[in-house]
């Protein structure tokens, strides 16, 4: 809003401006409501209950010595809306992480010093669909597997462009890798 009135002041327009601001983004909520997507890995994770669901908080010790786990859409019949940058930081086991269509965004730090991790496969289509922040892959070397008719929409975006390099499609099948 200051910025417009700047603006007009600076090009000497004085007419009233009026901006309507629309509401702040809800990050992390998916609003899946059913048990659709690939469910085989929700034992693998700790979870903390939400207002809406359940936010991933942590790693059981069955998933914390599993190479390849999928983040559930659902848990306990409700949705799965989050998950903390703290979840897999550190993790010298995990080689692959599959992201449903549920999360609508990764925190930053999430895969920091995942050293043997080599794929992030990221099941949406739209990379507007899912925010990332710049500290996404700290300290690994990991790919980013999209689907393929997906690519040069991820390497294009504003969040995803960071990662164009890595960025890679594939035909996209609920299974992890």
């Amino acid at each position: 809003n200051q910025m417009v009135v700047w603006l007009k002041a600076a090009l000497g327009i004085q007419t009233a401006t009026s901006i309507n601001v629309p509401d702040e983004p809800q990050w992390g909520i998916g609003g899946h409501e059913t048990d659709e997507g690939d469910q085989s890995d929700v034992s693998g994770f700790e979870y903390k209950v939400t207002q809406r669901g359940y936010e991933i908080v942590g790693l059981t010790l069955e998933g914390a010595g599993r190479q390849s786990l999928t983040l559930p859409t659902t848990y306990q019949g409700k949705p799965v809306e989050a998950v903390q940058a703290s979840v897999f930081q550190n993790n010298v086991t995990i080689e692959s992480v599959s992201i449903q269509t549920n999360l609508t965004s990764l925190p930053d730090g999430m895969f920091q010093g995942c050293s043997s991790l080599k794929w992030v496969v990221i099941q949406q289509t739209s990379p507007t669909a899912c925010q990332v922040g710049q500290g996404l892959l700290i300290g690994c070397d990991a790919t980013v597997i999209v689907p393929r008719e997906s690519v040069s929409q991820y390497c294009t975006d504003y969040f995803w462009s960071l990662y164009a390099h890595r960025i890679k499609g594939e035909q996209m099948s609920i299974q992890s890798h």
